[in-house]
């Protein structure tokens, strides 16, 4: 299983795209889903830019050693991995484009299968690195679901700009929007698709 998350965190990026491509060739129109979709992987990004703030971008590297410094504050004061948490949001809002509720299950399975391996894997190497810090970390933070208040930082964080953040996260936005517009050519976009019925929907008006 260990070495099995070292090569999926290594292969992250690339790992999902033969699933984006099934998705994209079953697109159907679906505007409320489509909307839901596009607010669900806002949602996420926002999520990502606050963790930006706080690792500083060391999470774009595909190398295998962890950060210089245990990271608790922020996001990660209350979830050990709100980046992946962001990413599954993406995911689950890349499902939610394709209109069809089943890719939206078959997204998440896909996905915990995916990044279970890479957190056991990171887990492990963070073991090794900070020891009994990482451990009081592991023990007071949950993996994945918030529980209770967040927990006190352990040190003083600087974190960059906003600039830097965007900088940081170009890539992803980049990526973002490429799929965004992908979809919405798959499933002919227009005025009339994203009329306000279809706003209606997705906030439960109708």
């Amino acid at each position: 299983m260990t070495r099995l998350g070292g090569w999926l965190f290594r292969w992250r990026d690339y790992t999902p795209l033969p699933t984006l491509a099934v998705f994209l060739v079953f697109a159907t129109r679906a505007p409320a889903m489509f909307l839901a979709g596009c607010c669900v992987m806002t949602a996420g990004e926002a999520l990502r830019f606050w963790c930006q703030r706080y690792i500083g971008g060391s999470s774009r590297t595909r190398g295998s050693s962890p950060g210089a410094a245990l990271v608790d504050g922020g996001p990660y004061s209350m979830v050990r991995n709100p980046l992946y948490v962001a990413n599954l949001l993406l995911t689950l809002g890349t499902a939610l484009l394709s209109g069809h509720p089943l890719l939206v299950v078959i997204a998440a399975a896909l996905f915990l299968g995916q990044y279970i391996p890479i957190v056991r894997w990171e887990e492990s190497r963070l073991a090794e690195q900070f020891g009994a810090e990482y451990a009081a970390y592991r023990a007071g933070v949950p993996r994945w679901i918030p529980r209770g208040g967040p927990r006190a930082p352990t040190a003083d964080y600087a974190p960059p700009s906003f600039g830097r953040v965007v900088q940081i996260e170009r890539r992803s936005l980049l990526a973002l929007a490429i799929v965004v517009a992908a979809f919405a050519l798959r499933i002919g976009l227009s005025r009339r698709f994203l009329s306000a019925d279809a706003v209606l929907a997705v906030v439960g008006a109708r």
